[in-house]
């Protein structure tokens, strides 16, 4: 008999029912579909890590001997260590791409991926390239690749094509998108190497005996207790290739945990609103019911089990379909971007836990909309509900309120008598507001990062990257025969406190004109030519404020250089800090640089340009960088409009049943159906614009949220914009619009006397 009512009710109720399983669904949906993916991407490189051995830590010297590796190894932390000596050499092909090359002492730490051809190791000579950079060159196992490092020239047999864990993201482009035309790598024994008298290790890979323990400590007891030939410690957590990817990860997980909750809030709503009415409608069953026998908790554990009925399907089919239907959507925009040799998706025990309490917030919701009713005494019950007798409230005493017309009045008045109901319009249009804000300045802002970058900061239209060899005579002359202005970018530490942190330090020329800098407004600022400035997100990762002192040093080297912070300034995409040239000379650094900022327009060919990026390559490449972030905004908007379709629709069907006996007397009275459309319509405005207007901030709030996820490389400035506030209303208002419009017809054919019936 009770399944047979449960059926009934879904039946008669089935509008409502649909709504909450699809907020119940969406929700966990979202949930499963997005973490599915941020921990698949967390499983895939954690697996590629185990299986080559992922080191830990570098250390970099200029001649690592076997003493320096006994001396590290012997510490009490130090699971393994490993030297290999890193070339950056260049390929004898078309564009000289970069290749580096790592000779390496027994390939056991940070070892090749195989992808194709011969095992790495043991006593085959020939190189293992990079998969990625031989596809985009066209080699293939067999060929023969030939580089050249200064004036020495020498070939090698490819036997393998390989991927590795410290390359997920190709860091080396001098762009923001790997650039696997242009840069590789390979791997090489090094009892293969070339010149063997002319050998000298400066890499060590270190693995800990704990991947958990602190890196500084770490780093201190090599400080302190080995003897020579250490120049700088980089922890995997600093490594530009682990750093971007993890940043990522850490992004795309924090968006889908905050999403799915107003789902699920709207969720809960809806189910108080529909139960509390049903459970009213039916006093006469459940009386019946406990005339008959039922008892009281039988009666309650029924209605109970309406909300485990429908959010366990919803929530189990969430769960099951997120993870494949969204997670792969971000794949082939990810994959162009980072080299994993499998994309997984992960499913972990939040999402039971999730799915637990999802469901047990329903059937609790279900419990308080419906108990009071259902431990009624069987007389009790067996009478009909009356409409509770309305009570004057506080401001209808007041003069303002006898001057507003009848339709304000009315909705002043049922949005009080209908708490509930209110809340939910407002949380509903609330959820719709906030998310596509959300969406919107996200896309805004990332926009304007790109305007800021290629349009205020970058005003050259080509960058020409230096060999490595190149005299600054030479330099020099190409620089006056381009019209351009040179640069040096290095590797170095800053030092602040018990704080140390790998950045880039950039040197520009004292007149330079072609790279701007930003100030906390976002405005165009010139930094002092005799001081030491640095980023933003860089003083703020080191707690650092303008004039305090900080040390720094280049990658490699041991002495420190003291130096007061002149100015802190921001910069969209790359964090670090900038010097000018004699000042930087001044110090008793040598200026050697990099590469040369241009407008030239015509052909450069130089063999002393190693390559050439022109800015709408650089503009290019940040499209694809952000192909994976637009996607998540239009996951984002499309959820959003979602929310509001169902939320809305499902009011105005409460609504309606609400008002069915009121409506059916102003008929009576004389009141045409669309007048009465007007009233529904002003109270549903009235709550969605309260919603509407909440959820701006809100929204703006996690946007700023999420791009403070976005890895310390961004500085992204988060705007609200007027045609974000105007689309967001268009089609939060547009919605409740065109949904109330659709009840004209079932107001205009409301059954006056059995409306009017059912409530004597």
């Amino acid at each position: 008999m009770l399944k047979k009512l449960m059926l009934r009710d879904f039946t008669i109720n089935k509008a409502q029912f649909v709504s909450i399983f699809l907020m119940v669904f969406i929700a966990m949906f979202v949930f499963t579909g997005v973490s599915g993916e941020a921990g698949g991407l967390k499983k895939s490189i954690d697996s590629f890590y185990e299986q080559t051995n992922q080191a830990d830590a570098y250390i970099y010297g200029e001649n690592l001997s076997e003493k320096t590796k006994d001396e590290i190894a012997s510490l009490a932390n130090i699971a393994k260590t490993e030297r290999r000596l890193k070339l950056a050499t260049i390929g004898e092909m078309e564009d000289e791409p970069k290749i580096n090359l790592f000779f390496t002492e027994n390939g056991e730490i940070n070892k090749p991926y195989l992808v194709e051809g011969e095992a790495y190791g043991g006593e085959v000579d020939g190189v293992w390239l990079s998969a990625r950079f031989a596809s985009s060159r066209g080699l293939k196992v067999g060929d023969t690749l030939t580089v050249k490092y200064g004036e020495a020239v020498f070939s090698k047999e490819i036997k393998g094509l390989v991927l590795a864990s410290e390359y997920i993201y190709n860091y080396e482009s001098s762009s923001i998108t790997p650039d696997y035309y242009r840069h590789g790598y390979g791997f090489i024994p090094s009892q293969f190497f070339p010149n063997p008298s002319a050998f000298q290790y400066n890499e060590l890979l270190v693995r800990y005996t704990n991947r958990e323990i602190d890196d500084a400590k770490i780093e201190k007891e090599i400080d302190e207790k080995v003897s020579d030939g250490i120049g700088a410690f980089l922890a995997l957590d600093n490594h530009p290739s682990h750093s971007v990817f993890t940043d990522e990860i850490a992004q795309h997980r924090a968006m889908g945990n905050i999403f799915p909750v107003i789902f699920v809030a709207v969720a809960m709503l809806t189910i108080l609103t529909t139960m509390k009415r049903m459970v009213d409608k039916e006093r006469q069953w459940i009386g019946t019911l406990k005339a008959l026998g039922f008892s009281n908790a039988k009666v309650v554990l029924h209605f109970a089990s309406y909300g485990l009925v429908i959010s366990l399907p919803a929530a189990t089919l969430g769960a099951v379909l997120g993870p494949f239907i969204i997670a792969p959507l971000f794949f082939p925009s990810m994959s162009s971007f980072y080299a994993l040799p499998v994309w997984q998706v992960s499913y972990n025990m939040s999402f039971v836990w999730v799915l637990v309490v999802m469901i047990a917030a329903c059937v609790l919701t279900t419990l308080l909309a419906s108990y009071k009713t259902a431990l009624a005494k069987p007389a009790s019950a067996l009478r009909t509900s009356f409409t509770k007798t309305g009570r004057k409230l506080f401001f209808e005493r007041t003069g303002w309120f006898k001057k507003l017309g009848f339709n304000a009045r009315y909705a002043l008045r049922d949005i009080f008598r209908n708490p509930v109901r209110s809340i939910m319009a407002v949380v509903g249009a609330f959820g719709c507001s906030m998310l596509l804000v959300c969406a919107f300045t996200m896309y805004s802002s990332m926009h304007e990062l790109k305007t800021e970058l290629y349009g205020e900061v970058l005003q050259f239209n080509q960058q020409l990257t230096l060999q490595k060899d190149i005299t600054y005579e030479r330099a020099d002359e190409l620089r006056d025969k381009y019209t351009g202005e040179l640069v040096m970018k290095e590797s170095i530490e800053i030092k602040f406190a018990d704080t140390k942190t790998p950045t880039i330090l950039e040197v520009l020329e004292d007149n330079s004109s072609l790279i701007q800098s930003l100030d906390k407004n976002r405005e165009t600022v010139d930094l002092p030519k005799d001081g030491f400035s640095i980023t933003r997100r860089l003083a703020d990762k080191l707690a650092v404020k303008k004039g305090d002192k900080i040390s720094w040093r280049p990658y490699g080297s041991a002495g420190w250089t003291d130096e007061v912070v002149s100015q802190i300034y921001v910069h969209p995409s790359e964090q670090g800090a900038i010097v000018f040239q004699k000042y930087f000379e001044q110090s008793d650094f040598s200026f050697t640089p990099t590469s040369i900022v241009t407008n030239y327009g015509g052909e450069i060919s130089d063999d002393l340009v190693a390559s050439t990026e022109s800015i709408a390559e650089l503009e290019t490449g940040w499209d694809e960088l952000t192909k994976s972030f637009n996607l998540m905004v239009y996951v984002v908007t499309f959820a959003a409009i979602l929310l509001s379709v169902v939320v809305i629709y499902d009011l105005g069907i409460l609504a309606f049943s609400e008002v069915q006996h009121e409506f059916a007397t102003l008929k009576v009275i004389g009141i045409k159906a669309r007048a009465l459309i007007k009233l529904l319509l002003t109270q549903n405005l009235w709550l969605s614009s309260i919603g509407f207007f909440l959820g701006i901030p809100v929204g703006k709030y996690i946007t700023e949220l999420i791009c403070a996820m976005s890895g310390d490389a961004y500085d992204i400035g988060v705007i609200l914009l007027p045609w974000h506030v105007i689309v967001s209303a268009v089609i939060t208002i547009g919605l409740v619009l065109v949904v109330s419009i659709f009840f004209y017809r079932p107001i205009k054919k409301i059954d006056m006397v059995s409306s009017l019936k059912s409530g004597e």
